[in-house]
């Protein structure tokens, strides 16, 4: 069980195992995210400062949107709908 040093069948799920893996996994934090924020500024290659600086602002809430709304001049959502038509056929298609 993660933060755990038992499998739930050897304790794992005892209330006393579970506030320690939490505690454990608390402590860990700060120390973690520390190397990340090192990791985001002074990383070897430009992927690994990327996906080091994505993690620390996931965590701080600064997620990028999953989605993009468009919106018209009244700022309501445009709609749309993407139609697919076959593309006319060629003379030596036929």
């Amino acid at each position: 069980m993660s933060g755990t040093t038992v499998c739930r069948i050897h304790g794992g799920k005892a209330p006393q195992v579970q506030q320690k893996a939490r505690e454990r996994i608390l402590a860990a934090a700060d120390p973690v995210t520390a190397e990340l924020i090192r990791l985001a500024l002074k990383g070897k290659t430009e992927a690994v400062r990327r996906q080091a600086a994505d993690s620390v602002l996931d965590r701080a809430g600064l997620k990028a949107p999953d989605k993009q709304e468009i919106t018209g001049a009244e700022g309501k959502p445009l709609s749309y709908r993407i139609v697919l038509v076959d593309p006319p056929k060629r003379a030596e298609d036929e």
